[in-house]
């Protein structure tokens, strides 16, 4: 997976379909109703940006046993409104091009993780991607969330009603997702895994 380091992650992503417009706001106007979200909906997704020359030719699988199911993790999900206006750490929150994404990706995502989360996904690479976690009642933006050493994963299952993630989940490649959120054989060839986490308080776990 494509080595990035942490500070400079939004000085190389790049950036589309942001809102040039300056929006004055106030607290009551930074508020939005909820938009209806599927609780028990799992969420696959993966930001595939490999070129042809950067996959393998050779399929190593390997059978992958999912100790831990999303439903020992599950949470309520918040039906309430949702915050619009961000809580950015003081780095951050000065790139107006990462105030943007937050913002934007807000406007379009509802919550989508851990009972009031909501997940927003950006390419670092081929095989590789940074999650950013926005809490939608209180406004903090997570960005040192503990899911990485030095570099992103390769896509990630998650549901709006559980605290578990599970990443690299761009490893199972076409496998069937079972109804246990679970998939059965993963490409090995580089020799990453599935990695299964839960989320507490304001970072993840390893659990396997």
């Amino acid at each position: 997976m494509k080595k990035v380091f942490y500070p400079l992650i939004f000085i190389l992503f790049s950036f589309s379909c942001i809102d040039k417009q300056k929006n004055t706001t106030t607290m009551e106007d930074a508020m939005t109703d909820s938009i209806e979200i599927k609780a028990d909906e799992i969420i696959i997704d993966s930001l595939n940006v490999c070129t042809e020359s950067d996959i393998s030719d050779t399929i190593n699988k390997t059978k992958f046993d999912l100790k831990f199911s999303f439903e020992s993790y599950q949470v309520k999900v918040y039906t309430g409104k949702l915050v619009t206006q961000f809580v950015f750490d003081k780095e951050l929150g000065a790139d107006k091009e990462y105030v943007d994404f937050i913002t934007e990706g807000c406007n379009k995502t509802a919550i989508n993780f851990g009972g009031h989360y909501t997940i927003l996904q950006n390419s670092c690479g081929c095989m590789c991607e940074h999650l950013f976690i926005i809490d939608r009642i209180s406004g903090k933006v997570f960005t040192d969330i503990g899911l990485y050493e030095s570099d992103g994963k390769f896509g990630y299952l998650y549901k709006a009603d559980s605290n578990m993630l599970i990443a690299n989940t761009g490893l199972f490649e076409n496998e069937k997702v079972n109804a246990d959120g679970s998939m059965n054989y993963y490409n090995d060839t580089w020799g990453d895994k599935p990695e299964v986490y839960v989320w507490k308080s304001d970072r993840f776990k390893r659990l396997q």
